[in-house]
């Protein structure tokens, strides 16, 4: 589905956004989607679902660097990608060439009710200006007793200053604390499952590590809800 009307909201995420945001080259994007980081969300989904997906949908999927490990992880499961960016989905067809992808945005998902049991949201939801409206259409497409998987920076603790200082990108809409989103923005349409915390950071390498363990001060969290 593409966009139904001009939206610069949407343009902002084309080649420019990864290049310039993430370094001095548009593949620097993916130096921080590494295989360890999707093996982690990947390992996270599977110890909160009861079984594996038959249907999920992967929002903002960017490159496709995680529905690569989805694909192997899931091999039963029909994924679908979607994502605003044109330039995103032309990088991820040049990987995943077969797979289901589509350009819409979180507020306008070309999917019936109860479409999927996983939906999942890396890195997305912080971006989105509407977030009620979003929420709503998530849990809209997503199935009974299905699962939203999302992840999002928080800005609070010990580390929020050093979150603040290196955030770099300026379509980050929700600077928010980790309470913000577990008790009050996503509560409001879904009960809220298991949350870990995620340390992140970039030092020549991207490192990533998720733990239940001192989750309350990490730079980042992971959340897995269930539509009320």
């Amino acid at each position: 589905m593409a966009n139904r009307s001009p939206n610069p909201t949407i343009r902002r995420f084309e080649s420019d956004y990864f290049s310039q945001t993430y370094g001095g080259s548009a593949g620097s994007y993916g130096a921080r989607a590494t295989q360890n980081k999707w093996r982690s969300m990947c390992d996270f989904i599977a110890g909160t679902v009861e079984k594996a997906p038959a249907r999920a949908l992967e929002l903002g999927c960017a490159e496709a660097s995680f529905l690569i490990e989805a694909f192997g992880r899931f091999p039963d499961c029909r994924w679908t990608g979607v994502d605003v960016s044109a330039y995103a989905l032309a990088r991820s067809r040049e990987v995943l060439p077969t797979a289901a992808l589509c350009r819409c945005t979180v507020t306008e998902l070309p999917f019936a009710d109860a479409s999927f049991d996983l939906v999942t949201a890396f890195d997305v939801l912080e971006h989105v200006p509407d977030l009620p409206a979003a929420l709503k259409e998530i849990r809209r497409v997503i199935r009974h007793r299905g699962t939203l998987v999302a992840s999002v920076p928080v800005y609070d603790g010990p580390m929020g200053v050093l979150v603040r200082a290196l955030d770099r990108d300026p379509t980050h809409v929700h600077r928010r604390n980790r309470r913000w989103w577990l008790s009050e923005r996503l509560n409001a349409d879904f009960r809220l499952l298991r949350w870990h915390g995620v340390w992140r950071y970039y030092l020549g390498r991207y490192w990533h590590f998720r733990s239940q363990i001192f989750r309350c001060v990490s730079p980042a969290i992971v959340t897995a809800w269930e539509p009320r």
